[in-house]
């Protein structure tokens, strides 16, 4: 009763403070790092949503897979090879439940996997032998890991797995000590699914099963029991690789299926610093690494003084030793990952970390009080220190900016779902869009099936408009961007249908009809609720000019010429689209572009850039609703080129 109770109190302290983390984007759509992976498992419950909860027949809903061939096959579904699915089926099982598809249910389904992993490390390190204190400090280490914490409420399976290995390891810890079958044959059970939802994890099944055969060899006697259940365990893994692998010749694959081996060890050397330069202080904090050789100091002090190592820690040593030789095998064959794939860190290292923690922290004891009082001493202002470390980390990783093609993507397909449900488009229409970031994104948003056009190039987009499908779909702002410099013929092939000021869709055309991209857009059949031009209105900045009644921007101006409004009321409830009007003499420009940006006091919420070329053009922005009334709206020249340029005309226009 007493045991129960405290693990009562621990599940409550654990949700509460996890509820403090992540009660802020617990219901966001997948987005910031690694938007593209997340979005992927987010489109495989939705995918059981639709297909009748079929188990064995994952879907997404981009019907030209990315392997084998990066998107260049049609397929009649979205069906793809994946990992033994059993999250995403639960959580679509869940979404029935609530009869809601919202993000929320997804990341409160991880996180509490991330909860009970956090509870069987603290029950570990009881059970080895350690105090309150260092079990706490134990979870403390596991949380406040910065990539942990980050897909701990998020959609990848990592965070299950890696609670299914420390469950795992909780139970063969009782069978290594009680010498009982029971609890083995637990903890096999979550190795198992632990290996069938992340392939990586197997590294974790296999040194089990390596260190059971080292005893065999040392006592020189088979245990049967032990060995049916591996074989038992491997022939389902063995059996579902086996299905998977029908599915995926069958129907193609999401995701990645073979090995990413350096060519050399020169390559392998430059893989693996820019895997630290990128991700070293997301990994862990400075705290993490500083423990690490603080504590295996004192532990080979102790070693060295007592002279005794107990059983237990004995055992556990060695299967840290065996995994740590698996994990760094594993992660030469999929080095390549590590550049830009954070979380192959919580697949690979962070057990062996768990590993190390747990067997030092019960390890090392103190007979004095005030070694102890020490001890708890560093590791309060450790864990605080941590704690300031990881949620400044976690503010890095969400910054956004320009570069940040996803969210820009997230932001103009949000509640596109009801917008074509407003122009009569059927659920069973098939789309071709033309400007997916990550492939999925755009199709959740629109809750459609259809082909993905990932790589813009007149070829590949070419190829692409002669498949089945009902409509065509892409941003606003990325039709001006294909048609100009990508694939100018495309705007005489298609028509708009209609949109929502940030995507339009379009109908292929049987026969071409020239347009400017104005007519394309149809935006001049439009009246503006915002118009100005440097010849009637006076908030112009940096305006200078020359001789000849141009507007000159001289080489050592980097910023010219420059709109600010402030507070403008229609942004606050609509998608804009921005249209300016340009005419630039300067023949030859390097390096000229035109900024279009909306900020928020030191936040910016909206970045888009347009190089600019001489002659008349037009350019065209988007924004979504902004939500604060206090905003700034900037639309200026950046001379990052340093030139000369003369401007004759300057408009714009806000529809």
């Amino acid at each position: 009763m007493k045991v129960l109770l405290k693990n009562s109190l621990l599940i409550i302290l654990f949700t509460y403070v996890s509820i403090l983390l992540h009660r802020g984007e617990i219901n966001d759509f997948p987005k910031h790092i690694h938007a593209w992976a997340q979005s992927d498992y987010y489109a495989l419950s939705l995918g059981f949503i639709d297909n009748g909860l079929d188990f064995f027949h994952p879907q997404n809903f981009v019907q030209n897979p990315q392997f084998p061939d990066y998107f260049q096959t049609p397929k009649e579904n979205g069906i793809t090879a994946a990992d033994f699915p059993i999250h995403t089926y639960n959580v679509a099982l869940l979404m029935r439940l609530f009869d809601s598809e919202a993000p929320w249910i997804f990341r409160s389904y991880t996180l509490l996997f991330s909860i009970v992993g956090m509870l069987f490390l603290f029950l570990l390190i009881k059970a080895l032998n350690g105090s309150d204190i260092k079990a706490l400090f134990g979870v403390a280490l596991l949380l406040l890991s910065p990539v942990y914490l980050y897909y701990r409420a998020g959609f990848l399976p990592s965070i299950p797995a890696l609670s299914f290995v420390i469950t795992g390891y909780f139970f063969y810890h009782n069978y290594l000590k009680s010498g009982h079958y029971k609890p083995f044959y637990i903890a096999l059970t979550f190795f198992t699914l632990a290996t069938l939802t992340r392939t990586p994890f197997a590294i974790f099944l296999i040194a089990t099963f390596c260190q059971e055969g080292l005893k065999v060899l040392q006592q020189r006697k088979m245990n049967y029991s032990v060995l049916i259940s591996y074989i038992f365990s491997f022939s389902i893994i063995i059996g579902y690789f086996i299905y998977n692998s029908h599915l995926r010749s069958l129907y193609g694959s999401i995701f990645l299926s073979k090995p990413l081996t350096p060519d050399s060890w020169e390559e392998a050397k430059y893989v693996f610093n820019i895997a630290l330069e990128n991700w070293k202080w997301h990994y862990l904090t400075k705290w993490h690494y500083l423990f690490i050789p603080i504590s295996l100091i004192i532990g080979i002090i102790q070693l060295i003084r007592t002279k005794k190592i107990s059983s237990i820690h004995q055992q556990f040593l060695l299967q840290f030793a065996i995994v740590l030789t698996g994990v760094l095998m594993y992660s030469f064959l999929m080095l390549e990952q590590f550049k830009a794939h954070d979380y192959y860190f919580i697949d690979t290292f962070f057990t062996p970390f768990i590993l190390y923690t747990v067997i030092i922290l019960t390890y090392i004891k103190f007979e004095k009080f005030y070694f102890n009082l020490l001890a708890l001493g560093l590791i309060v202002f450790a864990t605080k220190e941590m704690t300031a470390h990881t949620l400044d980390a976690q503010v890095q990783r969400k910054e956004t900016g320009s570069w940040d093609k996803t969210l820009d993507v997230i932001h103009s397909y949000s509640n596109g779902d009801q917008v074509l449900e407003q122009l009569n488009i059927p659920r069973d229409a098939k789309l071709l869009v033309l400007d997916s970031e990550a492939p999925n994104i755009p199709f959740i948003l629109l809750r459609r099936y259809g082909y993905s056009v990932h790589f813009l190039s007149k070829d590949n987009i070419e190829k692409k408009l002669d498949w089945d499908y009902d409509y065509i779909v892409m941003q606003d702002h990325s039709a001006q961007h294909i048609i100009n410099t990508v694939f100018p013929e495309l705007g005489q092939y298609i028509r708009r249908v209609g949109g929502n000021g940030a995507f339009s869709v379009y109908k292929k055309l049987s026969v071409p009809e020239p347009k400017s991209i104005e007519q394309l857009l149809q935006i001049d059949e439009q009246i503006p609720f915002y118009q100005n031009s440097i010849q009637k209105d006076k908030v112009w900045r940096r305006k200078t000019f020359n001789s000849d009644s141009l507007i000159l921007i001289d080489h050592n101006e980097e910023f010219g010429l420059t709109l600010e409004l402030y507070n403008q009321k229609e942004l606050s409830s609509k998608n804009a689209l921005i249209k300016v009007n340009l005419d630039v003499l300067t023949e030859g420009l390097k390096s000229a572009n035109l900024i279009f940006a909306i900020s928020n006091e030191a936040e910016t919420v909206v970045y888009q850039d347009r190089k600019i070329y001489a002659g008349q053009q037009s350019y065209i922005f988007t924004t979504q609703p902004v939500v604060s009334p206090n905003h700034k709206v900037s639309l200026y020249l950046w001379n990052g080129g340093k030139e000369k340029i003369l401007v004759k005309d300057f408009s714009v226009a806000m529809y």
